[in-house]
């Protein structure tokens, strides 16, 4: 999987996540009992925040990783010009068409290596 096929997925999770509600969560008051059975519940306003700002950061950050994986893509050249009865045969050339390093390059080796996902 790449880091723009994770990130493809990444983002159609997002956009598929039912909204909670944070009217309710706000409201939720948390007793000492509580944490002593739920650690990290007296962490719910932060754990709310998060998730909040997780809707909108998800999927700009998804789209980010598309965008850059899209400019850093493997190249390819005609191997066999096409001819009145057939196509084209097109063959990788081993660089990136974004930066012209060896494939894959320094950019998509990072990202996959972030998203621990296949260059």
């Amino acid at each position: 999987m790449s880091a723009a096929q994770y990130a493809r997925e990444a983002l159609e999770r997002a956009e598929r996540a039912t909204p909670l509600d944070f009217a309710v969560m706000a409201n939720y008051a948390v007793t000492p009992a509580e944490v002593s059975v739920m650690p990290g519940l007296d962490r719910v306003p932060a754990v709310r925040d998060f998730l909040d700002a997780a809707r909108s950061d998800v999927p700009k950050l998804a789209r980010a990783v598309i965008a850059v994986e899209e400019l850093h893509r493997e190249s390819w050249h005609a191997e066999y010009p096409a001819g009145p009865l057939y196509p084209a045969q097109y063959e990788p050339d081993g660089y990136c068409a974004g930066c012209d390093e060896s494939w894959p390059c320094r950019t998509v080796r990072a990202l996959s290596d972030a998203l621990e996902v296949e260059a």
